[in-house]
């Protein structure tokens, strides 16, 4: 996902979880029209997934175990 995707196509950003240097967002993409979430490493979009994974609070908690 790059910036010109979530500036054109994504809205409503928040924060739900903060490690370090790593964070979970939940927001909405317009183009799915669905919430999706998005983990950040440095500021910088690294995954992006959707609820049919999993709780997105313990996927999380297995990418920072694994940073």
């Amino acid at each position: 996902m790059d910036n010109k995707y979530i500036e054109e196509f994504t809205r409503d950003w928040e924060l739900l979880n903060d490690e370090g240097n790593t964070q979970l967002w939940q927001y909405f993409d317009q183009l799915d029209w669905k919430h999706m979430y998005a983990i950040k490493i440095g500021g910088s979009v690294k995954s992006v997934f959707d609820s049919e994974y999993g709780n997105p609070h313990l996927i999380f908690n297995v990418v920072v175990k694994c940073l």
